[in-house]
């Protein structure tokens, strides 16, 4: 015996007391023994410790009344195990002894052998009692547990478990919690009660900690030393705790999942106790932290299933709804309030319950599983297409409780499923009557499948045709053109279109059209080929015909392109003449009637120079020739041209021609510039020439339509205003059409082809924009043009280097003030003199040349500073001769001379064909005073800007 025993021994007599402790004393076990002399000394020792004794040995008087209720009050009260010592008593006496609450008695002998039986005795009755006193207060925890618990749940349930706990085994800490297993196991408190109180939850390792036993699903008790065992854990420490118990939680499979403990500040008494206790109220936590894992693990569910894109519901067998998941509440319309308990007849229209028990539980007792497509009715009462997948709900046992039904809308899909057939018959329906040839081919090139236009261009018929290879379709010698075709579309590398020579079944060559295309299967591979083809035999026939129809306009475009250039040419070099000589005729001295012939010569000269320019520039237009070439330009130096250039004839009829621009207006701007002062030209001209009084105004505006960062796009309006004849409505819609005038009359009077307004209507749609007018017949009319151009910036303007000299008042003087040695080179006499002439009359001397050559020549035996260079000249023409001319080849003097060209050949291309060659100025026929003079003027600056600086 090793366990150490608290006894107390009463007896009056001082002997007795020697013996029992000389007793003890012998016996192997560890006694810890308090003596009293009295009953009243006991009793106030018993009442008055926190612990009592665990045995009481003593020796009364079995004929003393008091003894035996000191024994019933005091020691069978406090659960003190009591061992009477008495002499020999009779048979009732041992009774009312042992009814009184003695646990054993020994009768004394005088040989004093009763002593040996003492430490024994004492040993199995305190046992005795503590096992009792064990099983008593596990009853009562039981009992506490199941009293003090129903009905609470989760963190309710225990922080009431814990504060029962601690005051069942009377401790100061109480916990429960759960394991958290990982690298370091630890535990997350579910509640603490702590002195009385519950306080707030936390999580600790289970390292170096009383729990780490019990996480390995061992009991643990410590009845005192805690502080000293683990002296890292400051829970422990702050509280001061000695004593530790606990006990692992598991779960349905025995697994660990969660400690129960108690701590106190004073070392545990009665372990076997304080275990028994922890398991019982273990049990009780095991059952609610299964309930909670379980509740958890139902929500979690539920949740997934509301989270799931489908509506899932339980079926009781007798058809009624059970369960009802989110969606479903979406899909269907109902609530779980208003859908549960009802019959599935309610969302399943024309159903009734021996549908369910006939096409559904029949069916799902023998495969175990079934799906379904039916129609479902909402709340609102409309219906839509649904796929049901049902399956048999089953509990642990095996036994049949419902039916699961998970179910998704299918109305989309359906409706694709309709789209397609019909796309496929509508595709079927096209195949059958297209005048197309579709072909499908299986991989290998063989012929799938052929349609009525096939048959119809290649001559198979379609049973003949299914599985023919592909070369039986072509001309011999082109099969590998075709298998590489076949081989490109396979690696997606081309052959969707080609164009073949085929072969019928009779052996006749046709050209065919093929449209070629891979099919692909759901996972991108190639499975065959398809083909749309087209007989274009007769097509390209056609074309070729058509081709060639095509070419021989062109030629004859061309020819008669060639024959107006050559006829202008050819007009207009005797018109130069006949204008030139007029010309000079009235600088000389004659009478007014050979005035007024020579006017009426030079007039009609200009009537059928205008009818030339009129005919060759609708001609280009119509052809499509013109090309625009955008320059920039100085607006107010445009306006300010035309109005110089028509000032003369508006003077003659006695005319105010004025301008008016907008002062918003950007300076430069980027625009064909022959083509819009042309068209300016055209347009005043008829101005003038249909008013007989009054005034011509040009007006120039505009305005910005974007911005795109340094560039500005305007919008510019120009106008041209007469208070001439006027146009009436029914004729305003003829005057843009081609040799259209407003009447005959017009054309008797005022004379013209009917060409001028067609062609600014045709360069007006070349510059991006329009023309239109407004007329009041009598009052006159407004022609309005209108063209996007792009605004310039404005450039410093460089100062001339040199001032130029007044003109002088008489022509002759003209030599004097702007001196040239001239050289005139053209094959024509005609032109020679008259340039001659013109030269003469300003004072100038000059010298001629035949041709290119000759002019080659001239310039190497003499020196010059201007040269009139026809273009079109024998030999060598003036292109060619300007080319040789700035090569050097007339000396390096005459490298820079100044070259003019004078051509009969007056378009925009001409011009800038002249420049190109390296010539400074073009003059087209008929030559003019005016003219010269200005190239003379240039020529003179150009001589004195290449002058050496002092």
């Amino acid at each position: 015996m090793s366990t150490e025993f608290r006894i107390s021994i009463i007896s009056t007599s001082g002997e007795s007391i020697g013996k029992l402790l000389t007793a003890l004393e012998a016996a192997n076990a560890k006694f810890e023994i308090t003596t009293f002399g009295s009953l009243e000394d006991a009793q106030a020792t018993i009442e008055k410790a926190r612990v009592p004794f665990d045995a009481c040995i003593f020796e009364a008087d079995t004929q003393a009344l008091d003894h035996f209720k000191f024994i019933r009050d005091v020691l069978s009260k406090s659960g003190i195990a009591t061992l009477l010592l008495t002499d020999s008593a009779p048979r009732e006496k041992v009774i009312s002894i042992l009814e009184a609450g003695v646990d054993e008695f020994i009768e004394k002998d005088v040989d004093d052998h009763y002593l040996n039986h003492i430490p024994h005795t004492l040993s199995r009755i305190i046992e005795y009692h503590r096992e009792s006193e064990a099983r008593n207060k596990a009853e009562f925890a039981l009992s506490s547990v199941a009293e003090g618990l129903n009905g609470l749940t989760g963190e309710t349930f225990f922080r009431q478990l814990t504060k029962r706990l601690a005051e069942s085994l009377n401790v100061n800490y109480s916990l429960v919690g759960e394991l958290r297993f990982g690298r370091i196991p630890r535990v997350r408190t579910l509640s603490v009660f702590d002195s009385g109180k519950s306080v707030a939850n936390y999580e600790y390792a289970t390292t170096d900690r009383p729990s780490a036993e019990i996480a390995e699903g061992s009991p643990c008790i410590i009845q005192e030393g805690l502080k000293e065992r683990f002296p890292e854990d400051k829970c422990i420490a702050e509280r001061d705790l000695v004593s530790y118990a606990g006990v692992p939680l598991r779960n349905g499979k025995n697994e660990v999942r969660g400690i129960l403990s108690v701590l106190d500040k004073e070392p545990l008494q009665k372990p076997e106790f304080v275990i028994a206790t922890l398991k019982v109220f273990a049990a009780r936590a095991e059952l609610e932290m299964e309930r909670m894992r379980t509740q958890e693990a139902l929500e979690i569910q539920a949740r997934t299933l509301d989270q799931i894109g489908q509506a899932i519901f339980c079926i009781e067998t007798d058809g009624h709804i059970k369960s009802w998941n989110k969606y479903a509440e979406e899909l269907l319309g109902y609530t779980k309030k208003e859908i549960l308990g009802a019959s599935i007849e309610r969302i399943l229209p024309d159903r009734s319950t021996e549908y369910l028990k006939t096409k559904i539980i029949e069916p799902l007792l023998i495969n175990g599983k079934l799906n379904k497509e039916t129609e479902m009715k909402r709340r609102d009462g409309s219906c839509f297409d649904a796929q049901i997948s049902f399956s048999l709900e089953k509990n642990a046992h095996g036994i049949l409780t419902g039916i699961i039904a998970v179910c998704r809308d299918i109305s989309e899909r359906r409706q694709a499923e309709r789209q397609k057939r019909e796309a496929q018959q509508r595709l079927a329906f096209h195949v059958k009557r297209t005048p197309l040839a579709c072909i499908e081919w299986d991989s290998d090139a063989n012929i799938a499948s052929w349609n009525d236009a096939a048959e119809r261009i290649f001559g198979h018929t379609e049973k003949e045709a299914i599985g023919m290879p592909f070369h039986v379709l072509l001309e011999p010698g082109v099969e590998q053109y075709c298998r590489d075709i076949f081989e490109n579309l396979r690696k997606g590398a081309g052959g969707e279109r080609s164009t073949n020579t085929n072969v019928t079944k009779e052996g006749r060559s046709i050209i065919c059209e093929w449209y070629n295309t891979r099919i692909l299967n759901e996972e991108g591979e190639v499975i065959g080929f398809a083909s749309l083809v087209d007989d274009i035999t007769e097509r390209t026939h056609n074309e070729r015909k058509l081709r060639e129809s095509q070419q021989e306009a062109a030629r004859a475009n061309r020819s008669k392109d060639e024959f107006l250039g050559v006829m202008s040419h050819e007009i207009r070099t005797p018109m130069n003449s006949i204008i030139g000589f007029a010309d000079l005729l009235l600088e000389t001295e004659v009478d007014d009637g050979q005035r007024d012939n020579l006017e009426i010569i030079k007039a009609n000269a200009y009537n059928l120079l205008e009818l030339i320019n009129n005919v060759l520039n609708f001609s280009r237009l119509d052809s499509g020739k013109v090309e625009l070439q955008k320059r920039e330009l100085d607006l107010s130096a445009l306006i300010f041209e035309v109005q110089e250039a028509m000032a003369a004839e508006a003077s003659q009829k006695n005319l105010k021609l004025s301008t008016e621009c907008s002062g918003n207006l950007p300076r430069y701007v980027s625009t064909g510039y022959l083509e819009l002062r042309q068209v300016l030209l055209s347009l005043v001209g008829n101005a003038i020439k249909f008013t007989n009084q009054g005034e011509v105004v040009i007006n120039a505006s505009g305005h910005l339509i974007e911005t795109d960062g340094n560039e500005e796009q305007w919008k510019l309006l120009f106008s041209v205003n007469d208070t001439g004849i006027g146009i009436s409505p029914n004729e305003m819609e003829k005057i843009f059409g081609s040799f259209n005038q407003v009447d005959s009359s017009s054309t008797r009077r005022f004379g013209g082809t009917g060409l001028g307004l067609a062609i600014c209507r045709r360069i007006c749609e070349l510059l991006g924009g329009k023309v239109w007018a407004e007329s009041i017949p009598g009052k006159g009319s407004a022609f309005y043009v209108e063209i996007s151009c792009e605004a310039v910036p404005e450039k410093e303007q460089a100062a001339l280097p040199m001032q130029l000299p007044l003109d002088p008042a008489n022509l002759s003087e003209y030599a004097s003030t702007y001196p040239a040695r001239v050289l005139v080179a053209d094959d024509e006499t005609e032109t020679c003199r008259l340039l001659g002439d013109i030269l003469e009359e300003m004072g100038y001397e000059y010298q001629t040349a035949n041709n290119g050559l000759d002019c080659i020549e001239q310039l190497q035996n003499s020196s010059f500073d201007v040269i009139f260079m026809d273009v079109t000249m024998p030999e060598l023409d003036g292109i060619e001769t300007t080319q040789l001319i700035r090569a050097g080849q007339a000396g390096a003097h005459h490298k820079g001379v100044f070259i003019c060209a004078i051509t009969a050949y007056t378009d925009g291309d001409d011009r800038q064909k002249c420049l190109d060659s390296g010539m400074d100025e073009h003059l087209g026929k008929p030559l003019l005073t005016k003219s010269l003079i200005g190239v003379l003027k240039q020529a003179f600056i150009k001589q004195k800007q290449s002058m050496p600086k002092d």
